[in-house]
């Protein structure tokens, strides 16, 4: 499943990450920039799978979490 990015229009605020700097945030699994997953993986990641994502420890790939230790 590919991630499904947040989108505004006709947004008011002053700044904003993902009008000004061109943030990505997937609706369906709040992963954001440098905790998003190769593919969504179809429902929330929790804070712990958040971290590891960040960390560069657990990825999703071909509808599976992976290590990315092996």
């Amino acid at each position: 499943m590919e991630h499904q990015y947040e989108q505004h229009e006709n947004c008011e605020l002053l700044y904003c990450c993902i009008c000004n700097a061109g943030m990505k945030l997937c609706k369906v699994c709040g992963g954001e920039d440098r905790s998003l997953t190769t593919e969504c993986p179809g429902e929330r990641i929790t804070e712990e799978q958040e971290d590891q994502i960040y960390n560069h420890e657990l990825d999703f790939i071909g509808g599976k979490w992976k290590s990315v230790y092996g």
